[in-house]
């Protein structure tokens, strides 16, 4: 009888040593303060869930799957690199073409058409995959124009330039690589092919 009792307790042992050591022991103090990672997975919230920072609930990152279905972030953000987006201006007098390089950095191009007819040409397409292009007409041109162009064989939105006469007009174009697609506009922006 003793040697049974002995056999099953080791057997039992033996099942719970190599059932419990594969098995992952989750802590979720350890898991929520940062001690102890998931290694598959994440943390999974429900439409309309929101998880909070501070004390307070000052600020809560949230899913809208009712307006719009997008990422929310409620309060104050102060991102810790944030992207720098460089400006320029083209001023009235300066002449009425610019080229922008795929090796500019910069990002955001405030034009005073208000002189002469201006032109910018952008880059080709397949080299600056990804990065926007922002174009605001700070004066009212009157009789002349803005065109944004693109270059070679490229289009933006299938036509070969976008121009506009109206103060305050911007546009927001990026590449996919091989084309450049309007991101936003605000104003009128004639179309040519």
């Amino acid at each position: 009888m003793k040697k049974n009792i002995l056999i099953i307790a080791l057997v039992l042992g033996i099942i719970l040593s190599f059932g419990t050591a594969g098995a992952i022991m989750w802590d979720l103090q350890k898991i929520i303060t940062g001690g102890q990672m998931v290694p598959y997975g994440a943390p999974w919230f429900a439409d309309g869930g929101v998880m909070y920072f501070g004390t307070s609930k000052d600020v809560g990152i949230s899913y809208d799957e009712t307006t719009d279905d997008r990422l929310e972030i409620t309060g104050p953000v102060n991102f810790a690199r944030p992207q720098i987006l460089s400006s320029t201006e083209i001023a009235g007098a300066t002449g009425n073409q610019t080229t922008v390089t795929a090796s500019t950095d910069t990002s955001i191009y405030f034009v005073d058409a208000s002189v002469v007819n201006k032109t910018v040409t952008l880059p080709d397409a397949a080299l600056v995959k990804g990065k926007l292009y922002l174009f605001k007409l700070i004066v009212d041109p009157g009789s002349y124009y803005l065109r944004i162009n693109a270059t070679g064989g490229d289009d933006i939105e299938g036509v070969n330039y976008q121009t506009s006469t109206v103060a305050n007009s911007a546009l927001q174009v990026s590449s996919n690589g091989t084309a450049y697609f309007i991101m936003g506009s605000v104003g009128t922006w004639v179309t040519h092919a």
